[in-house]
């Protein structure tokens, strides 16, 4: 399908059955680390943000396995992602995005080889050197991950 949408907007929501704590899951699994590997070398970007809801919920579990994956076209027109409190007939939640709306508080920052997707406030807490980086520098490390 991405060699068909080459350089076109796209949009996937897709429900992953992969694990990892980048997408604000509690654990990572092999599937996950593959998954995510794969998104980098494509240079997709998740959505998903932190919410006290999670994508999916059964008698066994809790995880965030839904995954809404975009290309670079769109990182500046999807915003306010969410997991709804609605209910649902099934055990994956709702999961609700606004298309369309230009969202000048999010921005792209590349790290070497991970993309991460952020808030202009977030920016505040990633560790600078002193008067080495503004808000409107792409931040290089050598590696970066979420670990909670």
């Amino acid at each position: 399908m991405l060699q068909h949408a080459n350089g076109v907007r796209v949009l996937l929501a897709i429900d992953s059955n992969a694990r990892y704590v980048s997408w604000h899951d509690s654990t990572t699994n092999a599937r996950g680390r593959t998954l995510d590997e794969y998104l980098m070398s494509k240079q997709l970007y998740i959505l998903n943000e932190e919410n006290h809801n999670t994508t999916f919920r059964n008698r066994r579990g809790v995880s965030n396995i839904d995954l809404t994956i975009i290309t670079n076209q769109l990182l500046r027109t999807v915003a306010q992602w969410e997991i709804s409190d609605q209910e649902s007939s099934s055990d994956h939640n709702i999961i609700k995005y606004v298309k369309g709306q230009r969202d000048s508080n999010r921005e792209s920052v590349d790290f070497q080889d991970v993309r991460y997707l952020i808030k202009k406030r977030e920016l505040r807490d990633i560790p600078r050197k002193p008067a080495s980086i503004s808000e409107n520098d792409t931040l290089r490390v050598t590696q970066c991950r979420n670990h909670r």
